[in-house]
């Protein structure tokens, strides 16, 4: 855990030839793998749909694109939302 008087550093890349992870100084928020020609984008943050692994975000024809991906979901404001049962439950 951070010091209060400690300033956080925003995330960070680290690559190798397969595999970049993103993250910053207390979580691991995503990482890109390459599958043949494509890379595949996970966000660490947020399990997949039978919460057995991370959230796949896709297959990307760029690294670069994949890590935008990646950013995108782990550092935008999330919008929660209700299952529709709850919504129509709540509403």
């Amino acid at each position: 855990m951070l010091d209060d008087a400690r300033v956080r550093r925003p995330p960070v890349w680290r690559h190798s030839e397969e595999v970049c992870g993103f993250s910053d100084d207390e979580r691991h928020l995503g990482h890109i793998l390459k599958t043949g020609n494509h890379w595949t984008a996970f966000d660490s943050t947020r399990s997949n749909e039978d919460g057995t692994g991370f959230c796949l975000l896709g297959s990307f024809k760029s690294a670069s694109a994949a890590k935008k991906a990646v950013e995108q979901a782990t550092l935008e404001p999330r919008v929660k939302s209700l299952p529709l049962r709850a919504a129509a439950e709540a509403g």
